[in-house]
């Protein structure tokens, strides 16, 4: 299924509280200004300027966050070794 494009037409001015984003994605090729928008908690969807140095520190700690939370998966799951 095709999915419409996500595209940003203004960015939010304001610094977002990393506490309330639950990931993000970067805005597709066909779109005229590359954009990131964060998907809060609350489900609601910001754009974001992906040259803005806060952007990009919250788009390195969701990265974190995301790869230590598999880690965490990762080492709950048991061990199955074939002998």
């Amino acid at each position: 299924p095709n999915e419409p494009t996500a595209c940003c037409l203004k960015f939010t001015k304001n610094k977002i509280p990393l506490n309330l984003i639950t990931g993000y994605k970067n805005t597709q090729h066909g779109c005229t200004t590359p954009g990131i928008i964060f998907t809060m908690k609350s489900g609601r969807r910001v754009c974001a300027d992906p040259g803005v140095e806060w952007v990009q520190e919250h788009m390195a700690k969701v990265d974190l966050r995301k790869a230590s939370h598999h880690y965490r998966q990762l080492r709950s799951c048991p061990l199955i070794l074939d002998n």
